[in-house]
């Protein structure tokens, strides 16, 4: 499996919160940091890219809309 484990603290200080918000309105699911140990962990996400290119850039849209 292929994974991008990304800082994501220029937009939230709760990695959960954004993971649950991000999967309810725009249904992608990511994993926050905290499920991979405790060092700043609530400043990252995890991203699984093995899906097909169609559905990761769909996925890459739909988390532009919900930052921006």
């Amino acid at each position: 499996m292929r994974f991008i484990y990304a800082d994501c603290s220029k937009f939230t200080d709760n990695s959960q919160q954004f993971a649950e918000q991000l999967l309810e309105t725009e249904g992608v699911a990511v994993t926050p940091g905290k499920d991979f140990g405790y060092n700043d962990s609530d400043k990252y996400l995890r991203f699984s890219y093995t899906s097909s290119m169609e559905n990761i850039t769909e996925a890459m849209r739909r988390l532009e809309h919900f930052i921006l």
